[in-house]
């Protein structure tokens, strides 16, 4: 039952950190509420990590890969935390 509810809230947290990202991408006033919604979940973890990563040039504009390995990291530890609780006695 534990398993289950820490492998649900990672999994939204990890979606919900797509449809950040996806906003950020999108102009437009109703997907802006969202984005301001989701903003404080989400920029606080991103800037510890961009101090890290720092984007990437491609040609004029810059590529923050920042939420990838913000993904990528939430992978690990939901698969880490959910071995530790699944381990027999």
């Amino acid at each position: 039952m534990i398993a289950q509810l820490v492998a649900l809230a990672f999994s939204i947290y990890g979606l919900g950190l797509v449809g950040y990202t996806l906003c950020s991408w999108v102009r437009h006033p109703q997907i802006r509420k969202v984005e301001n919604w989701l903003r404080p979940w989400y920029e606080p973890l991103l800037q510890r990590v961009r101090r890290v990563i720092k984007p990437v040039p491609m040609g004029s504009m810059n590529v923050d890969l920042t939420p990838v390995a913000v993904l990528i990291g939430i992978v690990i530890v939901r698969k880490v935390i959910l071995a530790l609780l699944l381990i027999p006695y």
